[in-house]
């Protein structure tokens, strides 16, 4: 009878480490997803939108950029066109006073294209 009660002693002091192991385990397992939940709220949890949304507004800058690097090269054909017109129609003499004139007309409607546009995409 001692050993049947000793055996069942064992194996009740057994359950009880293997419960406490569970027990452990079960903690361990809680406390990862704890970290992981910290994980998300830092990181976000939409960080494939996030790129999305990098992605379109680089392509977007992108852009903008090179239609301006276009603008430039073209306003300075332009300006070669309008100094050669200047040189060939106006007298040497009155020359600075017609480029003046062109500068400050050309950079007027210039100003007016700009507010038009700046309007028309703050009505969007």
């Amino acid at each position: 009878m001692a050993k049947r009660f000793q055996s069942l002693h064992d194996a009740a002091r057994k359950i009880n480490e293997l419960q406490q192991k569970v027990r452990i385990k079960e903690e361990t397992i809680n406390s990862l997803r704890n970290e992981v939940r910290k994980v998300r709220e830092i990181k976000g949890p939409n960080v494939g939108g996030e790129l999305k949304t990098f992605r379109k507004e680089f392509q977007k800058n992108m852009v903008v950029l090179v239609t301006g690097a276009f603008t430039f090269v073209a306003a300075l054909t332009w300006n070669d066109l309008v100094r050669e017109i200047i040189t060939s129609v106006v007298p040497a003499n009155k020359e600075i006073y017609y480029r003046f004139l062109s500068a400050v007309a050309i950079t007027s409607i210039a100003i007016m294209i700009i507010y038009i546009l700046s309007k028309f995409k703050s009505q969007e």
